[in-house]
């Protein structure tokens, strides 16, 4: 892993996918403009600002710092207390901030399930609501049908006027069922799509927290084997150094060397 790289992509996940982070500004703007105003759209938006300016002292640390590694190992040099001291403070700063986020990122799951919870008995209660909508519509329609029938049976008959009169009286009523049927559609219209968005939208928060959580887990186990790394190269510079000594004298009484 490109530990610069890597962690450019991470810290921008902070803006993108943390919930309140896309309005906390990045420590260099706080710095230049004074202390920002809190949001309060983020219950937890004081966590966040601290973990952020934890964020930026391990940007800031892993980027000087491993630049200074990376010139001792190119010395061929052993120095590996040197770059032990440099890695230390570089991994000391990444547990901090990853150790700061992991509460604020804790509150939020729990908010947002707490949340889905509470959309899935609203759910619940409009999936209730729909299957009543379609009762009503199955009825209007038998209604409906009822109607059509005795109509066409009363204009096959003689028109008298007792049975035009309940012709235009079917008529009438045919009108009003059909008013309510189209009421009802609508209804059950709206409810399946108040029933379908709900289902889109009930967890989508709550995965780009898990997502974000698992990226940084993901980003601080590799971050932590490529420090490995550097320090494994450190160590074969000083394994690579033989002794330069001169020959020890002969043993009392033996041959020389």
């Amino acid at each position: 892993m490109n530990v610069p790289t890597a962690t450019a992509v991470l810290l921008s996940l902070v803006a993108t996918i943390a919930p309140g982070a896309q309005t906390a500004p990045a420590p260099a703007q706080t710095e230049a403009r004074g202390e920002a105003a809190p949001d309060h759209s983020d219950p937890w938006d004081g966590m966040l600002r601290a973990a952020n300016d934890l964020k930026a002292v391990y940007s800031r640390k892993n980027t000087e710092n491993m630049a200074e590694v990376d010139r001792l190992l190119k010395t061929k040099v052993c120095q590996i207390n040197r770059v032990n001291g440099l890695i230390d403070r570089t991994e000391e700063a990444l547990d901090a901030w990853a150790e700061a986020m992991a509460p604020y990122l804790k509150n939020w799951e729990e908010a947002e399930l707490r949340r889905v919870q509470i959309g899935e008995k609203s759910l619940a209660l409009s999936e209730g609501d729909l299957k009543i909508t379609k009762d009503l519509i199955s009825a209007d329609k038998r209604e409906h049908e009822e109607l059509l029938r005795k109509k066409a049976d009363l204009e096959s008959q003689e028109h008298t006027a007792g049975i035009v009169s309940q012709i235009d009286s079917i008529i009438k009523d045919l009108q009003e069922s059909e008013t309510k049927l189209t009421a009802d559609q609508k209804t059950f219209d709206d409810v399946t799509q108040s029933v379908n968005n709900t289902k889109a939208v009930l967890a989508i928060r709550l995965i780009e927290i898990r997502k974000y959580k698992a990226g940084l887990d993901e980003f601080r186990v590799g971050a932590h084997a490529t420090y490995e790394e550097k320090r494994s190269a450190a160590q074969e510079v000083c394994n690579g150094k033989r002794p330069n000594a001169s020959p020890l004298p002969a043993k009392p009484g033996g041959k020389g060397n």
